[in-house]
């Protein structure tokens, strides 16, 4: 009996260091996974917050277009060469028109428009300003690292245009866009 006892003592030893470097071995594999994981998580969440706000970015380029037609519509003078529907064609004509122009670009509160080069060159970046959370091209603004170019073609008739805005960004070295387009009509004829 004293000999069984013994050899159960012996039995009961603690781990072996074999055995401790496999469990450590196995935690930090599973810590480094973990964080792989996580890592990925938190890259793709920046790109889903930076796509989000290019979408957003892309339809207010399209209710600039359409608050100018509008305005165009309700304030021109009447006395004047080009009224309403005309004149808002007209704004943009420098758009599309020159073989080396790329889009407009819109810089409100005034919504003057600038034509924007092949390529995207001369095209400024949209500035964000954290006291009012807004973007837009004031010189005390961020760079956003977004670029908002708006195409106003003319339709099939004289009484429609296509807008398309389309914004781009830089993700992780990898050009990204997110664009809309809806159709306009001359809704004062």
């Amino acid at each position: 009996m004293i000999k069984f006892l013994k050899q159960n003592k012996k039995n009961k030893s603690g781990f072996t260091l074999v055995e401790t470097l496999v469990a450590v071995f196995i935690f930090s594999i599973s810590l480094t996974v973990m964080f792989a994981v996580l890592a990925s998580g938190i890259s793709d969440l920046n790109f889903s917050k930076k796509k989000t706000t290019a979408q957003y970015l892309a339809q207010e380029g399209i209710e600039y277009v359409r608050n100018i037609r509008d305005t165009h519509v309700f304030f021109d003078d009447p006395s004047t060469p080009q009224t309403g529907w005309g004149h808002f064609l007209a704004e943009f004509s420098g758009c599309n028109a020159n073989a080396n122009a790329n889009g407009c670009f819109l810089a409100p509160p005034n919504s003057s428009v600038s034509v924007c080069q092949a390529g995207g060159m001369g095209c400024a970046h949209l500035k964000y300003t954290s006291s009012t959370g807004s973007y837009n091209y004031d010189s005390n603004g961020t760079d956003s690292g977004f670029v908002r170019i708006i195409k106003v073609e003319r339709g099939t008739n004289a009484n429609d245009a296509k807008v398309l805005s389309t914004v781009y960004w830089v993700s992780n070295g990898t050009n990204h866009s997110a664009s809309f387009s809806e159709d306009l009509y001359n809704w004062a004829e």
